[in-house]
């Protein structure tokens, strides 16, 4: 019985330290970093600034150690610059690493009021007459995003207002007699996104 006890006893223990109790932020953004949330990856709520008096420099590092016990799971990790630019990084897995990298592929957008600007290219093989953006957290479509016609071959440029709770949208798109949806598509600013129907 006893050793039953000491087996369960060294389970536990290597469950808690799969868990980073801090993380290292690495900026290689080429712009000074102000502030840094954490939450995990189902959660709209970012809480406060963990790094409230300090500030992540170009080429440089911080070190964020967590006060609360972490819970098994996924976590995304937002950070703002100097100019109000927004970084956001997903589904990151605390047990497998205690170092994230802050690079410009993770940038959002150009400031919180101007949202994502993208480019939509038509490789459906047919003309597109409906197309709407959702995060994949919303249950509603919104509104339709094309004035006209969007040809196959043909680009779109689209300008998304978003208030930085995702970078996963779902994509539907209309055609003549079917709709189709891609999933979990990743929007960033200035990105570039096919859509098929493969």
């Amino acid at each position: 019985m006893r050793q039953v006890h000491f087996i369960f006893l060294l389970l536990l223990l290597s469950l808690f330290s799969s868990f980073a109790e801090e993380v290292v932020i690495v900026n290689k953004t080429g712009f000074p970093l102000y502030e840094v949330y954490f939450t995990d990856q189902e959660s709209n709520d970012w809480g406060e600034d963990v790094l409230p008096y300090d500030v992540i420099l170009n080429d440089s590092f911080a070190v964020v150690s967590f006060e609360e016990d972490l819970v098994e799971g996924l976590y995304k990790i937002r950070l703002v610059d100097e100019d109000g630019e927004i970084y956001l990084k997903n589904n990151i897995d605390l047990g497998e690493r205690n170092k994230i990298l802050i690079q410009p592929k993770d940038l959002l957008a150009l400031s919180p009021g101007e949202g994502l600007t993208f480019t939509l290219v038509n490789k459906t093989g047919d003309t597109i007459t409906g197309l709407f953006i959702s995060s994949e957290t919303d249950d509603t479509w919104g509104d339709n995003l094309l004035s006209g016609y969007f040809l196959n071959g043909d680009e779109q440029v689209v300008e998304l207002q978003s208030d930085y709770d995702s970078a996963f949208y779902d994509i539907r798109f209309d055609m003549r007699e079917n709709s189709y949806i891609q999933k979990h598509v990743f929007l960033a600013h200035r990105a570039r996104i096919l859509l098929s129907l493969e």
